[in-house]
Order: structure tokens, then C-alpha cells, then sequence
């Protein structure tokens, strides 16, 4: 062990890997299917109804009008070509706005700045009313944005089965011991909503979440420890307690209890939206959309970002594992560090040489990891120019033949890139690596 201090970074390739089951793994994919699926709807909204006092009169919401909604809004995505994917991150993004000015007490009341979608479904607004109202109630369409993140932790938990994932969790506490007797702090940071960190590290004393079994979530206990797991997106297991947050590994019964909270009025009830600058916003205990920032105002998120941003200027080292690289409120942290301070870099992924080739052949920015990851960071590129050769061409060729030989090799002066993917990188001496 040594002075050293390492950052983690973790984004749905550090899951994918462990969490699947015959052909479904839970990728953007399957839970995009999962939003879109009716199903889940129904399953959901009837979950939702049995907890009202009365299911058939108060702000009912129907599973066929969300259904339909949702459907409607990724056919309208996916027809506009401004945007490079269509993901549950995209639809539940503009569900949340259009639940915002469903439920609205009048046509000129909007709970959004944004004020948008008014156009959304066509010519008018009473063809929105159409599609949202044959079988809801205009307060019923205020639950839809929760129930859509509920649908989201259903379908991991279909995934998650901790017999199943013992694999992945095996490995994830391995990975994580060998860290943890390596340096001197280790801090990592989960984007990911599924349990298989938390399974890994909840018995380990050396590293905690912040939360107290019987108090939730202590800011002074998170700051004040040494190395620090943080669920910057949200969890399963999260349940909003009024002002604070929970942390269950009994992940069904946190549904359930979220579930029963949204019709109690106590200050211990589910907060299944929330005001923010913008006006209503529903990210609370499952962080997603396109507008994720009014979570970090408040605890958990708030701690998470402010230790965060000092973890990644502190650490010799930052290991990116999996990662979309499309969460712009992270990336700048990352980018700004390697400017303040001289670091390495580790950014993990699955492929191949041909696609890296490929890449710098014919650029082109929709989906390509390796093309987000140089944008990020190719101001830390230096070649050193030799008489009659092509320095960049020659950068190129040494990164090709060692991705080749090893699996991994320098794409600029402080990334490290390694293409052999999560499993056999958790197998790896990180320090020898580096």
C-alpha cells in the first residue's frame, strides 16, 4: 500500500457483462424495450392502483394511454434525424415534460419552463388530449414520469438474480480488494442503477456507501471516509424518505415501499417529484433524462459531485470502465483534471483493432466511443516530429500494434486504452498495467 489515491468511474459496461439471462442483458437497449413494452405498463399501474384509497376515482392513470404515449414519442424521435439514438433516457426526457403539461390545472399553466411539446403529437393540443385522456385523468398523468422509472427498476431486477450474478459479483470484489490493498484511497463512482457494486462491497469496512443502516445517508460519514462508493445516477435500492434517502438490498421490497410512499403524506413518504429550478422534475431516487442536474442539489447527488470533482483532482489515476461518455455533466470534470494535473488515464471498453482502424480512417461522431473519447481528450496528444516521417501516422501505428499484441496501448500521452473488455480487465494488476 502507498500514498497513491485512484478514482473509478463506471458506466453500464462494468454491468453488462454479469447481469443477463438467456438472451437478455441489461443493456440501453433491453431497458429502452422494457419502457416501450405494455406489459410493464400494466403491471406497474395496477401495482401503482392498489396503493390508492380509492383506485377508481382519484387521478386515475390508464396503462394503455402511458403506453401508447411512450410509443408515440420514440416513433416521433426516431423520424427526426437531429438525434444520433433513441434510448428510454430520450423518451422518459420528454414523458416528463409532456406528464408536466398533461397534469397542469389549465392550457396556459405549465409546470416546465421549458414550456415545450405543446405540438407535440400534431396540429394541436386537443390530439395530445386524445391520445393522453381516453382512459386517464388529467391528475393521473402527474404519477407517469415515477411509474416510468419504476418500469426501469423492474426490468433490472428481472435481470437480477444474486445466485445468477455471483459471477460478476465474485469478480467485482476481487477487483475491488486488489485495489483497495494497492492504494491508499479508492473511490468509486457507479452510473449504474443495478445492485452488483453495492452486493460487492456492502460487508467490506473498508469502503462505504455513506449510509447508516438506521439514519440514511450522513454527508459528514461519506466526506470523512477514506474511499467512498457513490451511486451518482441512483439505485435500485434507494428509497426517498421525505428529505433523505435509504438504502435497501432488499430491492423488491424498496419498490414496493417507494410504491406505498407516493400516496402518504408524511414527511416519510416517497417524493416522486420534486421542484427545481426548472419547476417539477422527477429524478429522485432513479436519476435519468437529459436534465439530470436538479438531483445534485440535493443528498445524496450533492455530496457525490462535490466529492467527485475533488477525488478526480486528487488521484493519480482515473480508470473508466464501460462508459457511454455521454454524460456531459461528468465529462468536463474528467477533462479539466487531466488540465490542472498531470494523471493517467485508463479508459476500458469492448472491441477490436479493425473498429479502432476504422475510426481513424473514416471518422464520424454518432456511437463511436473512440471518437467521444479523443474529442474529450486530444489536447493531451504530443508527438515529437522526426525527419521525412508522419508523427501522428506513426502514433497510430505503435497504438495498433500494441492493442494487438496486448490488448491495450497509448491513445494520447495520459489514456491508456484497453480493448479486451470488463471481465479480463478485473483480472488485471491495475499497477503493473499502468
Amino acid at each position: 500500500m502507498n500514498d497513491s489515491k485512484i478514482t473509478l468511474l463506471l458506466g453500464a459496461g462494468a454491468s453488462i457483462p454479469f447481469l443477463c439471462r438467456d438472451d437478455a442483458r441489461l443493456t440501453t437497449d433491453y431497458l429502452t424495450k422494457a419502457l416501450l413494452d405494455k406489459n410493464n405498463w400494466d403491471a406497474i399501474v395496477q401495482e401503482h392502483n392498489q396503493y390508492k384509497k380509492d383506485p377508481n376515482v382519484i387521478d386515475k392513470l390508464d396503462a394503455q394511454d402511458c403506453s401508447f404515449v411512450v410509443l408515440r414519442i420514440e416513433q416521433y424521435l426516431r423520424q427526426n434525424s437531429r438525434f444520433q439514438s433513441v434510448n428510454f433516457e430520450y423518451i422518459i426526457h420528454l414523458l416528463d415534460k409532456i406528464s408536466d403539461y398533461l397534469s397542469a390545472n389549465g392550457p396556459y399553466e405549465y409546470s416546465n419552463i421549458d414550456e415545450i411539446l405543446i405540438n407535440f403529437f400534431g396540429e394541436s393540443d386537443s390530439m395530445l388530449q386524445e391520445y393522453a385522456f381516453r382512459n386517464s385523468d388529467k391528475g393521473g398523468w402527474r404519477y407517469a414520469p415515477f411509474l416510468a422509472r419504476e418500469v426501469i427498476c423492474r426490468a433490472i431486477l428481472n435481470l437480477w438474480d444474486s445466485k445468477r450474478a455471483q459471477k460478476g459479483i465474485n469478480s467485482t470484489v476481487s477487483f475491488i480488494s486488489n485495489l483497495l490493498a494497492r492504494f491508499r484511497s479508492v473511490n468509486i463512482y457507479s452510473l449504474n442503477y443495478d445492485p452488483l457494486v453495492y452486493e460487492a462491497i456492502k460487508n467490506n469496512r473498508t469502503i462505504t456507501t455513506g449510509f447508516d443502516q438506521n439514519k440514511g445517508f450522513l454527508p459528514e460519514f461519506f466526506y470523512g471516509s477514506q474511499s467512498v462508493v457513490a451511486f451518482v445516477h441512483g439505485h435500485v435500492g434507494f428509497i426517498p424518505l421525505g428529505k433523505k434517502m435509504r438504502l435497501s438490498d432488499d430491492y423488491t421490497g424498496a419498490q414496493a415501499e417507494r410504491m406505498r410512499g407516493v400516496f402518504n403524506n408524511s414527511v416519510n413518504s416517497t417524493r416522486y417529484f420534486d421542484i427545481g429550478a426548472k419547476g417539477l422534475h422527477y429524478n429522485t431516487y432513479l436519476v435519468t433524462g437529459l436534465d439530470k442536474i436538479d438531483s445534485f442539489a440535493e443528498n445524496p447527488f450533492a455530496s457525490y459531485l462535490h466529492r467527485f470533482g475533488k477525488d478526480i483532482i486528487e488521484s493519480n489515476c482515473i480508470i473508466m470502465v464501460g462508459l457511454s461518455l455521454g454524460d456531459h455533466h461528468l465529462n468536463a470534470f474528467m477533462t479539466n483534471a487531466t488540465l490542472i494535473s498531470d494523471k493517467k488515464l485508463l479508459f476500458v471498453t469492448k472491441t477490436d483493432v479493425a473498429t479502432i482502424k476504422n475510426y481513424f480512417q473514416v471518422p464520424s461522431p454518432n456511437g463511436n466511443i473512440i471518437f467521444r473519447l479523443w474529442t474529450l481528450f486530444r489536447d493531451s496528444i504530443t508527438v515529437t516530429p522526426r525527419q521525412g516521417s508522419d508523427p501522428f501516422q506513426e502514433h497510430l501505428e505503435s497504438l495498433y500494434d500494441s492493442l494487438s499484441s496486448k490488448g491495450y496501448g497509448k491513445l494520447t500521452n495520459h489514456i491508456l486504452l484497453y480493448i479486451k473488455g470488463t471481465e479480463e480487465f478485473y483480472k488485471e494488476d491495475i499497477k503493473s498495467l499502468l
